[in-house]
């Protein structure tokens, strides 16, 4: 395979991995990332998917 190729397949299994664990992680985590959001520190996944947001 190529690097690019095995990259590319390694971000989005990364990705999609965040985005599952994101649905399944309890109330403590969703509070942790609410509380980060509250603050005005956006998550990097969040970064990475919107840009920066203000």
């Amino acid at each position: 395979m190529k690097p690019r190729l095995l990259l590319l397949l390694l971000g989005l299994v990364l990705v999609g991995t965040l985005l599952l664990g994101a649905f399944d992680l309890g109330d403590a985590a969703q509070l942790s990332a609410a509380q980060d959001l509250s603050a005005g520190r956006m998550p990097l996944l969040l970064r990475l998917i919107g840009g920066t947001a203000h």
